[in-house]
């Protein structure tokens, strides 16, 4: 009886066409090749390499030009094929950056001294800073795949860590799939049921 309640509740969905087949990002064991429950999680120590990524502007406006560089910090590297997007805040200011070697960098202002610290800029200037949601509309070239992607408002950018700026895969995590959806990113699934890496992540 309880199993049935089920179906009829469904039924009531499936006719106030509430029920879709798509696509989001889920739990998954590829041992198993099965979604699994948060609860099911089991967390283990490891080290991973994180990394920056400069995605250089395409289609810039009043405050960055095409060819300045938009820097995010992912410790997931192998979601960058699925990067659809970048995420900037409306609570922080940016600043567009001048290095010695004759480019320009976009981050977060609070963070340009630890990042040119990191980065090794012996010689920086800042040229020029203003809010996040004037970045809204700027779009980039992904740095490997074939395709321009727009900068977006997210609400999960902090300061905390990183650049100010979030790489954002929508099919690779809750956060991102939110956003992307929020933005019609898209999403690409470039791991398969096994854990692979298949041909829609590229090279």
């Amino acid at each position: 009886s309880f199993e049935a309640k089920q179906i009829e509740v469904f039924a009531e969905m499936a006719k106030r066409g509430l029920i879709f087949k798509g696509l989001k990002p889920v739990y998954w064991s590829p041992s198993s090749e099965s979604a699994l429950a948060e609860a099911e999680i089991e967390y283990q120590d490891r080290k991973d390499p994180s990394i920056y990524v400069a995605f250089p502007v395409a289609q810039g406006n009043n405050v960055v030009d095409n060819g300045d560089n938009l820097v995010i910090w992912t410790t997931t590297p192998w979601t960058l094929p699925g990067n659809l997007g970048i995420a900037v805040s409306e609570q922080f200011d940016y600043a567009k950056v001048l290095v010695g070697n004759g480019k320009h960098y976009i981050v977060a202002k609070d963070l340009v001294e630890t990042l040119a610290n990191e980065f090794g800029w012996e010689e920086y200037k800042i040229v020029s800073t203003f809010n996040g949601k004037e970045l809204m509309g700027v779009k980039y070239q992904h740095v490997f795949m074939d395709h321009i992607s727009p900068v977006i408002i997210g609400f999960h950018v902090t300061l905390d860590a990183g650049t100010g700026l979030v790489h954002i895969a929508p099919g690779y995590g809750e956060d991102d799939f939110i956003i992307g959806k929020e933005y019609n990113l898209g999403l690409i699934n470039g791991v398969n049921d096994q854990g692979y890496l298949t041909e829609e992540s590229g090279e």
